[in-house]
């Protein structure tokens, strides 16, 4: 089914089950579209009320952060990514440019850009990407387990990543 065909059925079936469901078809339609157009379609979404509860991460009057943020970032590192993220990031820009800028941020923050050199050498680094790309994740979406940062980011619109970032350094 294409993404316009899934939101149609599953309208249909929020229409009876989940009234709350919201009704934003453009991002709802880029929202079921993340992950279509790579080898390995995602298939994670069983039914229509695991999918309605997927996709509250994507609308503002049902998103929140129902994740806790890893321990092993500091209150301080947090919020200090969070606010060169905001410096940093040009939506105008594609995911590798994006990538590069985080990876920029994580080394200037001491954290390990590379995996392997932080499994090598724990010691010498305050954490890894991961730490902080999964900071972002929690920030934009709510959780941990979501589809690309930088996908979603492009669904949600600039004005909405930003205003969520920010109502997290408040």
């Amino acid at each position: 089914m294409t993404a316009e065909e899934i939101y149609n059925r599953l309208l249909e079936w929020a229409y009876k089950w989940n009234k709350d469901f919201s009704k934003n078809k453009s991002r709802a339609i880029g929202a079921l579209n993340i992950g279509r157009n790579i080898d390995k379609v995602r298939k994670d979404l069983v039914n229509w009320k695991q999918a309605c509860q997927f996709m509250n991460m994507y609308f503002d009057e049902t998103y929140s952060i129902e994740d806790k943020f890893p321990t092993s970032v500091s209150v301080e590192d947090r919020k200090l990514f969070l606010k060169k993220y905001l410096e940093n990031i040009n939506f105008h820009e594609n995911k590798d440019i994006w990538f590069d800028k985080v990876k920029n941020i994580t080394e200037q923050m001491g954290y390990a850009t590379n995996m392997k050199d932080y499994k090598r050498h724990p010691d010498s680094y305050k954490g890894s990407i991961v730490d902080l790309t999964n900071v972002l994740r929690i920030v934009i979406t709510g959780r941990t387990n979501a589809p690309d940062i930088w996908e979603v980011s492009n669904v949600l619109g600039e004005r909405c990543v930003f205003e969520r970032i920010k109502n997290c350094l408040i």
